[in-house]
């Protein structure tokens, strides 16, 4: 009978041992750094781990988060973005392996956030956004490709371009009083003209020509083969009176046409000779894609969406969505 007790006595304290053991591994003051990751593509912050969850934001493609935990079962993990916004995200959107998310600790939407930084934002390359981390192969390192972001004024009221995105256009030549005028732009909202997600780009001049671009400088490696496309749409005809709203379809004959090019050593004129353009395209109340392909000879390269016509008309459209730049 001792010896019974005995064992039972020294298996509490072995069992104590243990409890004593584990509380110290999981100390309070052990301090949290968080698991750096990149977005493979634009993906959406949320309130809890599903999608069902409250949308709070977007990580663009190429942003960095620190990510804190995982929910237990699922591949969803909490982190913090570069602007210090807390929420969830599903990691296979993530540049995190299934094996890696659960090795993280187990969190819920009830755990106090542990992390007590946001992820560091490099600095600049001569002003140049730079990509987060090292490029991977096949990942789109635009920020803002959908075109879904804020809109900021560039110096009217009537020009409004997504943040990471610069602006060009010229008034040359001006033979006409209705050439190369000064485009307007806006984000636009409703159907067709929306290729992916809730938002396109849209410029446009009525009862005028006008030549521009929109482009975006991203740092990637020198010597490393860089594709760049976007999806393209055109509307130009003539006024239709007092008739419902724009019935009219497109007139191939103004001459409206798109391309898109790339700098391969990040400059942002796009009259350069250094650009690589594709063939213009006139995609006429429908959606096409540009594309091209070159090799980067500098530390960034830049992206060039560029339109312009021949021939003014009442309506003059171009919206451009659904834009990336890959490395392979």
């Amino acid at each position: 009978m001792r010896s019974i007790y005995g064992v039972f006595v020294a298996l509490l304290l072995m069992a104590a041992a243990a409890i004593g053991a584990v509380s110290v591994s999981a100390a309070p003051d052990q301090q949290n750094v968080g698991f750096p990751a990149t977005a493979l593509q634009d993906l959406n912050l949320r309130a809890g781990p599903g999608p069902n969850w409250q949308r709070l934001g977007v990580v663009y493609g190429g942003q960095s988060v620190l990510i804190e935990g995982h929910s237990l079962g699922s591949l969803w993990v909490r982190g913090i973005t570069q602007s210090g916004q807390i929420g969830w995200m599903s990691g296979d959107l993530l540049s995190i392996t299934p094996r890696q998310i659960r090795q993280l600790p187990a969190v819920n939407t009830f755990t106090p956030f542990s992390l007590n930084q946001a992820p560091v934002q490099p600095t600049p390359i001569a002003g140049v956004p730079p990509v987060v981390g090292v490029p991977v192969p096949g990942v789109n390192l635009l920020q803002d490709p959908g075109f879904e972001g804020a809109y900021t004024g560039r110096g009217r009221s009537d020009f409004n371009i997504p943040a990471p995105w610069g602006v060009w256009f010229t008034e040359q030549p001006r033979s006409f009083s209705w050439q190369n005028l000064p485009p307007v732009a806006f984000p636009h909202r409703t159907a067709p003209q929306i290729h992916s997600g809730s938002l396109s780009l849209n410029m446009n001049k009525g009862f005028a020509t006008f030549t521009a671009s929109v482009f975006q400088q991203v740092s990637v490696p020198v010597g490393v083969r860089v594709q760049a496309s976007a999806w393209s749409w055109l509307h130009v005809c003539e006024d239709p009176g007092d008739s419902t709203p724009d019935p009219c379809g497109s007139d191939a004959s103004s001459g409206a046409r798109v391309r898109i090019g790339i700098d391969p050593n990040g400059g942002s004129d796009p009259y350069s000779p250094e650009v690589v353009w594709s063939n213009f395209i006139a995609p006429h109340d429908f959606w096409g894609q540009m594309a091209i392909e070159t090799i980067s000879t500098g530390p960034a390269v830049t992206v060039f969406l560029f339109v312009t016509q021949d021939q003014p008309r009442a309506f003059n459209d171009v919206y451009f969505d659904s834009s990336s730049l890959v490395i392979f």
